[in-house]
C-alpha cells in the first residue's frame, strides 16, 4: 500500500500509543512494548500513529504544542526528510 509513496521506509513499531510505552520513575522512556503491529512501512507512519494517539483532546482537537514536541523529539533521533515534512498536514 505504501510502495509507491516514495517516503523513507523501514521497520516500524506501528502502534505508538502511550499504553505501549514503559518509563522510569523519573519519566524517561525505556521501552516500547506490543510489537504485533510492527512492519516495514514509511517511518512517517510511526510519527502519524503517535501524533494520532497522543496529540488530540477528547473533543478531537489537535494539541499543537504536544504535536510539535512529538515531532521535535522524533527528530532528535531521526531527522524527517523534506518529503516527510511535506506529507504532514499543517
Amino acid at each position: 500500500i505504501f510502495a509507491d509513496g516514495g517516503l523513507p521506509t523501514g521497520f516500524i513499531h506501528g502502534d505508538g500509543f502511550l499504553d505501549n510505552t514503559l518509563y522510569t520513575p523519573g519519566g524517561e522512556l525505556v521501552a516500547l512494548v506490543d510489537w504485533e503491529d510492527s512492519c516495514v512501512a514509511p517511518y512517517a507512519l510511526d510519527v502519524a500513529v503517535c501524533v494520532s494517539a497522543t496529540c488530540f483532546t477528547a473533543e478531537n482537537e489537535l494539541m499543537v504544542p504536544r504535536c510539535k514536541a512529538v515531532l521535535q523529539g522524533y527528530q532528535e533521533v531521526r531527522k524527517l526528510s523534506s518529503q516527510e515534512l511535506d506529507a504532514i498536514p499543517e
